[in-house]
């Protein structure tokens, strides 16, 4: 999700960790699948940087973005 950086990049780092943090708690809960853990984001009200539902697919790139690697590297 290159696109989280391009409004404000100072926000950046801090939603991706956000996101991150309720990827890995929707992650020891049990979830494994994208559509897991979409809809583990989607429970706790972690939306998309745009505002949206997360799907599985939304998931997948979102964990592919340079962004996240930089992070978790």
């Amino acid at each position: 999700m290159t696109e989280t950086c391009r409004i404000r990049p100072e926000d950046c780092g801090s939603y991706t960790r956000e996101v991150i943090a309720a990827i890995a708690e929707a992650r020891d809960a049990g979830a494994t699948t994208p559509d897991e853990l979409a809809m583990a984001l989607n429970r706790s009200g972690v939306t998309t940087w745009g505002g949206r539902q997360w799907d599985g697919e939304r998931v997948l790139a979102f964990l592919a973005s340079p962004d996240v690697e930089q992070l978790t590297g």
